[in-house]
């Protein structure tokens, strides 16, 4: 059974390319012997004939590279009223406002220190920046 769909699978792998080329390659020359001034003539790429074969994987590239965006930004859809809720305003003296500071301040010398080794910022820090 597995040899048979991997057979068909294979058949089509090859067939569906094909198939596209032909009707490409057909509709590209029809296209050529049209009149200038023809309403219908299309102004196409020499080249894209020859990118037929590819379109197929072209089309499941851009399937895949779609999906996860698209699960992603529903995710958002969802929690983003949930965001709004929980990371309202705190008080300013509050002991999770305290920890998220200390922890944040740390993060950024890390990277500040990071930037530095790496020489792409200038040894002085911008002091005019407040997040508080």
């Amino acid at each position: 059974m597995i040899l048979i769909q991997r057979e068909l699978c294979s058949c089509y792998c090859i067939l569906i390319p094909v198939l596209l080329t032909i009707f490409a390659f057909y509709a590209y020359r029809v296209n050529a012997k049209r009149a200038s001034d023809d309403p219908k003539k299309e102004d196409f790429h020499p080249l894209s004939p020859w990118l037929s074969p590819a379109t197929p994987i072209i089309w499941l590239g851009r399937l895949i590279l779609l999906a996860p965006w698209s699960i992603l930004f529903g995710i958002f859809l969802i929690t983003f009223p949930f965001i709004l809720i929980v990371f309202r305003p705190m008080p300013p003296d509050s002991l999770v406002r305290r920890f998220i500071l200390k922890f944040g301040n740390g993060v950024l010398k890390i990277n500040t220190w990071l930037l530095h080794a790496l020489g792409l910022q200038s040894p002085q820090p911008i002091r005019s920046l407040s997040f508080e």
